[in-house]
C-alpha cells in the first residue's frame, strides 16, 4: 500500500470512528431470519433500508416465497441485472439457526447493547459481519466514491440449511465477476484461508412389520440399522497429504430414528452422516464408500435393504497461503488491530461457508473468511458480540479494499 493508500486508509478510519456500529447489528438482530424456516424478505429489507440510510445503492432479488437476497452496490442507482465486475466480492448471509429463549439472559431477539456487547441471535453468526462490512463500503463511498464502485456487497438467503441464496445467485447469471471474495462470518478476527467441506448423507434401511409378539415372522430394519451404523462410523475417507490449516477428515453418524411402537417389529429406520472434507475429495467416491459399508453392514440379513441418498453437501474452499489477497488480508488486520492482539496469522476452519457454492462459480477466485465473533459463540445461548470487534473489522474489511481494489486513473 502507497502513501495515498495509507492517508485514505486513515481518513476512512477516521469516517468509521463515529458509526454506531452497535445500533446497526442491533437493529438487524431485532429482525428475526430464523433458519428453518427461513423467511428472509424481513432481513432483506433491512439491510437495503441501512444501505439507503448509509449512502448505498440496494436491490431486494426473490429467492423464493418470503426469501430473498440483497445486493448492494456504491452510488446512487442499483445493480443492474447483469453481472458487472467487481474487484472485491464480500458476502453475509441472512439467515440465523433458530433460538429457543429458554436458558437466555437477554431475550434473543431484543438487540440489546450491554456492557460493552450486541446481545442476541445473530450478532456473532453472522449480523455482527454483515454490518461491519456495509459500514465499510459505506465508509469508503463517502471518503473516495471511485473505489468504492469497485466493490459490491451480496446478503444471501439460507446460508445455515442449503445456501439456497448463493445458490440461486450463482445459478441467476447476475454474481459478479469478482477478483476475490470475502465472507464475513465470524472467525474472533482471523483470517480463515480454507475451510472443510460437508457431505450429508441419509442412509435407509427397509425391513418388514410384524407383531412384537412374533418378531421372527419380520425384519427388524432397527436391528439391520446397527450394523450399518457401526460399518458407516468406520468408513474413511480417501487418504491425502496433510492440509496445513484444516487437520483430517472427519465421519460422523449424527442421527437415528425408527419405529412406530413398542409392540411393532419396524419396518423402517432412518440414519444421517455428517463428513467434513477436504480440499482434493471427490464426494461422489465418498458416498460410493459409505454405499459398500451400508452393504456390508446388512450383508447375511435376510429381509432388509439399504439406500444412501445425499442431503446436502458443500464444497471445501482453499486458497493459497501466498497469495496476495491472504498477505493483503493479513496486512489489513494489523492495522485495523493497531497490534493489539500481535501479528495475525492465516487459519482454517472446519465449518463450511457461502464461499462453498460461490468459489467454484466464480472459477476458484481467491477467497478468504473474515469477521467479528468468537466462533464458540455461534449457535449458543447468549450469543453476543463485543462492539470493539465490529469496529476492528469494519477498519480491516476498509484496509482490505482499499489494498484490492484497482486505483481509478487520476482517482484517491
Amino acid at each position: 500500500m502507497d502513501t495515498a493508500d495509507d492517508e485514505l486508509r486513515e481518513r476512512v478510519f477516521a469516517r468509521l470512528d463515529g458509526w454506531d456500529l452497535a445500533g446497526a447489528v442491533a437493529r438487524l438482530v431485532a429482525t428475526p431470519s430464523q433458519n428453518p424456516p427461513g423467511g428472509e424478505d424481513a432481513m432483506a429489507a433491512a439491510v437495503a433500508d441501512m444501505a439507503g440510510l448509509w449512502g448505498l445503492a440496494a436491490r431486494v432479488e426473490p429467492v423464493a416465497d418470503g426469501r430473498s437476497n440483497v445486493r448492494v452496490t456504491a452510488g446512487d442507482r442499483p445493480a443492474v441485472d447483469g453481472p458487472e465486475p467487481c474487484d472485491v466480492l464480500l458476502v453475509g448471509h441472512l439467515d440465523t439457526v433458530p433460538a429457543d429463549p429458554t436458558g437466555w439472559t437477554v431475550e434473543p431477539f431484543a438487540g440489546r447493547v450491554v456492557d460493552g456487547n450486541v446481545w442476541g441471535r445473530g450478532s456473532v453468526d453472522m449480523k455482527g459481519g454483515l454490518a461491519s462490512m456495509l459500514a465499510a463500503l459505506a465508509a469508503l463511498h463517502e471518503v473516495a466514491p471511485d473505489r468504492a464502485a469497485r466493490v459490491q456487497l451480496y446478503g444471501v438467503a439460507g446460508e445455515e440449511v442449503d445456501c439456497v441464496g448463493s445458490r440461486t445467485v450463482a445459478a441467476s447469471g447476475r454474481l459478479p465477476a469478482a477478483g476475490c471474495l470475502v465472507v464475513g462470518e465470524p472467525t474472533g478476527l482471523r483470517v480463515v484461508a480454507a475451510h472443510k467441506g460437508a457431505l450429508r448423507l441419509e442412509v435407509v434401511v427397509h425391513g418388514r412389520a410384524a407383531h412384537g409378539a412374533r418378531p421372527e415372522l419380520g425384519a427388524n430394519a432397527v436391528t439391520a440399522m446397527a450394523a450399518v451404523v457401526t460399518a458407516c462410523a468406520a468408513v474413511e475417507p480417501p487418504a491425502l497429504a496433510p492440509h496445513p490449516l484444516l487437520g483430517p477428515a472427519t465421519v460422523s453418524v449424527n442421527q437415528i430414528s425408527g419405529g412406530t411402537a413398542a409392540n411393532v417389529v419396524p419396518d423402517r429406520c432412518r440414519a444421517t452422516l455428517d463428513i467434513r472434507t477436504l480440499p482434493g475429495h471427490d464426494h461422489d467416491e465418498i458416498r460410493r464408500l459409505v454405499e459398500r459399508a451400508v452393504a456390508r453392514g446388512l450383508a447375511g440379513l435376510d429381509g432388509v435393504t439399504g439406500a444412501v441418498a445425499v442431503l446436502n453437501e458443500a464444497a471445501p474452499v482453499a486458497t493459497d497461503l501466498d497469495d496476495p489477497l491472504v498477505a493483503a488480508a493479513l496486512a489489513a488486520a494489523s492495522v485495523a488491530d493497531g497490534g493489539g492482539t500481535g501479528e495475525p496469522t492465516a487459519g482454517g476452519a472446519a465449518f463450511f461457508s457461502d464461499a462453498s457454492v460461490l468459489q467454484p462459480a466464480l472459477a476458484g477466485v481467491p477467497t478468504i473468511l473474515f469477521g467479528p465473533g468468537a466462533t464458540e459463540r455461534m449457535h449458543q445461548v447468549d450469543e453476543h458480540v463485543a462492539v470493539a470487534d465490529l469496529h476492528t473489522a469494519a477498519r480491516c474489511y476498509a484496509a482490505l479494499m482499499i489494498d484490492r481494489v484497482q486505483r481509478p486513473p487520476g482517482g484517491p
